[in-house]
């Protein structure tokens, strides 16, 4: 298996945990489609996957362990809304920029995501990684990111992202979850992937 295939089948085992762990969650049926994933290995730029003028709603999580880093869990804001009106029960959501009513089942969901997709991975490369609680924002992507990246000790520039898509009844969930590791974390998921592939 190559290294491209290994990250793919964590994003798709991440995924899928995901998808599972929400159902669970919201007592829905939720099934979710193959992750499309890209990896950073010099410099990201949010221009490359978002219109910075796109509204969204990210929640970020830093991690640390035998890896660190951070993570952020970002939806357009209608994608957002529609998701936790979906798994919260309610019929109608109103989209707002004020996120306090709602913060739970956000702060709820990036816990979710981050937790399958770093149990994922701490299970096939065998490591042991920890996250702390949430940090929730709403707005341009650029001023998300800038604010992002002024709480990250690195520069946001190494790490993966995996775009996934969620089915709950007849409405599609389009989301990313995003991994920046520090240069040494990156340095040691790599030699990571190439002792479980060896």
């Amino acid at each position: 298996m190559k290294k491209g295939d290994m990250l793919g089948e964590i994003a798709n085992i991440g995924s899928g945990n995901a998808a599972r762990a929400l159902s669970k969650f919201s007592g829905k049926e939720i099934n979710h489609l193959r992750p499309e994933i890209n990896i950073f290995k010099d410099k990201f730029r949010y221009s490359d996957l978002f219109d910075e003028n796109i509204e969204v709603v990210s929640s970020s999580i830093k991690f640390k362990g035998d890896l660190k880093g951070i993570t952020v869990l970002l939806f357009p804001t209608f994608d957002a809304f529609k998701l936790i009106a979906l798994i919260s029960k309610k019929v109608k959501l109103k989209i707002s920029n004020d996120l306090s009513s709602y913060k739970s089942a956000f702060d709820e969901t990036a816990n979710i995501f981050t937790g399958a997709y770093m149990t994922a991975i701490s299970d096939l490369i065998k490591t042991k990684i920890n996250h702390k609680v949430p940090e929730l924002r709403l707005g341009h992507v650029k001023n998300v990111f800038n604010e992002i990246s002024k709480i990250s000790k690195n520069p946001m520039s190494k790490g993966i992202c995996i775009k996934t898509k969620l089915g709950i009844g007849k409405e599609n969930i389009h989301g990313y979850f995003m991994i920046f590791y520090e240069d040494k974390s990156m340095d040691k998921l790599v030699l990571s992937l190439e002792n479980a592939i060896n």
